[in-house]
């Protein structure tokens, strides 16, 4: 699964998105569709995303790897601005 970050032609400007916090698969939930899709809320910073198989993603931009760190792991990083 790959998260969905938008229209690939449009140049990504914004910090990149990482997971924060322990039980990360229990934040995803399934979305109704007709094709597999899920959502991952209150798990990735700076903003919940949508997570679609890799191979639909041929004309978006995607992330497929995220750094990772526990709730008092990310309150020792240097403090970031969207």
């Amino acid at each position: 699964m790959a998260a969905d970050l938008g229209p690939a032609e449009i140049e990504w400007t914004r910090i990149e998105p990482a997971i924060v916090g322990e039980d990360v698969l229990s934040a995803f939930a399934p979305i109704v569709s007709d094709r597999p899709r899920f959502r991952a809320q209150g798990i990735i910073w700076p903003a919940d995303l949508r997570f679609v198989p890799f191979y639909s993603q041929y004309d978006r931009r995607s992330a497929v790897y995220f750094k990772r760190f526990t709730e008092a792991g990310w309150k020792e990083q240097p403090r970031r601005v969207q």
